[in-house]
């Protein structure tokens, strides 16, 4: 998302400057997705040396304000920011918070020491602008006293720019056939309808439970011809989350001919693009307090059915009252959904909502107007 806000506010050529003039310092600490939320001496070398670039650029151009994105709950992050906001916050004189993930006043609440909470407090408090995703994570701007808030959820280029001309139709057949195969079930072949799982690959995103309702929905759906495949699509993120999906996998429950769970590993460009239009439905169990998940967004632009949890409100990311959210860890209602959603007609509901509120255009033109403010 940092580097969308980077393209976006490119100046256009042949137009005025309205947009803020942007300077970027790659904070990135980590070698590898490995690494990421751990603790590596390196690290604080490598951030002690952004810190340094930041002050730089604020000497050397002027720059008044400096935009950070929070660490999401966790320890080691949380002393990240809490680096950078004392070395980096009084040579600045605004200060623009976005919250790319949420759940950090909880944290420090509820896991946080007493020192971490004071610090935070100290160093993070008072900031003059938050950015937050949706109206949920309104609470860690309130929680450090932010001057003002504004909700600006992400964006993103359409992907799927032909919908209307190549994928609605195929959106429309698919559920047709499906609502042929429930109806006159005793005169047509079996039909596969693919779920989708999109992300990393670990227990608290829902991994396990997507397993456990897939494996209740085929039962569900016994004497029927219609039959869920699973595609898991993404990096394990362990040796250990590795080694317990094959054994869940070669449990009998889904490891009948032809098995329910098709692993396709990590995906993205046109394999991504190929997976998003294939598939049915995506299920999205996570249990993790996610700020904005992509992921969505990328459904929506799709014209993807989607099968979410409740966790934190997720369903505000969606259009009022949609029908495909369950209770979170709950994969018996997860398996409710998917079997509900079999029934269901199709609805270009999302592909509206997404072209209405999460494009890049939409993105640019809110945090334009709202870090020009500042």
């Amino acid at each position: 998302m940092v580097q969308l806000l980077l393209d976006l506010f490119q100046r256009p050529a042949g137009r005025g400057t309205d947009a803020p003039r942007l300077f970027h310092v790659n904070a990135r600490v980590s070698r590898d997705i490995a690494e990421v939320g751990g603790f590596r001496a390196g690290k604080i070398f490598a951030l002690f040396g952004h810190c340094l670039h930041a002050i730089r650029l604020r000497r050397r151009h002027g720059a008044r304000v400096f935009y950070y994105v929070p660490a999401p709950p966790a320890r080691t992050p949380v002393w990240r920011d809490l680096m950078v906001m004392a070395l980096c916050r009084p040579f600045f004189p605004r200060l623009v918070f976005h919250w790319h993930a949420g759940g950090l006043a909880d944290w420090l609440e509820h896991q946080g020491t007493l020192w971490e909470r004071h610090l935070a407090h100290r160093l993070l408090r008072r900031h003059h602008l938050s950015i937050v995703l949706r109206p949920f994570h309104r609470r860690d701007a309130d929680y450090f006293e932010a001057r003002q808030v504004t909700v600006i959820p992400n964006g993103l280029p359409d992907p799927c720019p032909d919908f209307e001309r190549d994928l609605q139709p195929h959106r429309y057949a698919a559920a047709t056939a499906r609502q042929r195969a429930l109806h006159h079930h005793e005169n047509r072949a079996s039909v596969v309808v693919r779920v989708l799982y999109l992300g990393l690959l670990r227990r608290e995103k829902g991994l396990f439970d997507a397993l456990d309702a897939v494996a209740l929905a085929n039962a569900r759906l016994r004497e029927t011809p219609l039959r869920l495949e699973l595609t898991v699509a993404g990096e394990f993120a362990s040796a250990a989350v590795r080694a317990e999906f094959e054994r869940r996998v070669a449990a009998p429950d889904l490891a009948g001919t032809p098995p329910a769970v098709r692993r396709a590993g990590f995906v993205s460009g046109a394999a991504k693009d190929g997976l998003l239009r294939e598939s049915d439905c995506l299920c999205f169990p996570t249990l993790l307090p996610e700020g904005f998940p992509l992921t969505l967004a990328e459904a929506m632009a799709y014209g993807l059915p989607i099968v979410t949890s409740d966790f934190r409100q997720l369903p505000e990311i969606l259009p009022p009252a949609y029908p495909g959210v369950f209770a979170a860890g709950q994969p018996a209602d997860l398996a409710a959904r998917l079997v509900e959603f079999t029934h269901r007609d199709y609805d270009p509901v999302l592909r509206h909502w997404f072209l209405k509120h999460y494009t890049a255009e939409r993105f640019a033109e809110r945090m334009r107007a709202a870090l020009s403010a500042v």
